[in-house]
């Protein structure tokens, strides 16, 4: 069971993550998360906040399990983070 604070941190966390805001933020030019990728902004920082402790194919192969989409490689994940 979450706690309040454990609840709030999610909540912060889905608006940061899912916000257009952020995406404009982050954008370093125009074309900038603009196409449909298998690999989106909101997964690499979905990714990035599990904290990879193994090497970057095991953890992107764990976390797209959870997720079911179509398995991403390393080299895809280093392009675009």
């Amino acid at each position: 069971m979450a706690t309040k604070s454990t609840s709030k941190y999610i909540n912060i966390s889905n608006t940061f993550i899912f916000s257009q805001d952020t995406k404009i933020k982050y954008k370093v030019s125009k074309q900038d998360f603009s196409r449909k990728r298998k690999l989106p902004f909101e997964y690499i920082v979905l990714c990035m906040f599990r904290l990879l402790r193994k090497t970057i194919q095991i953890e992107l192969n764990n976390f797209f399990v959870s997720l079911k989409p179509q398995k991403t490689s390393s080299s895809a994940f280093v392009m675009r983070s």
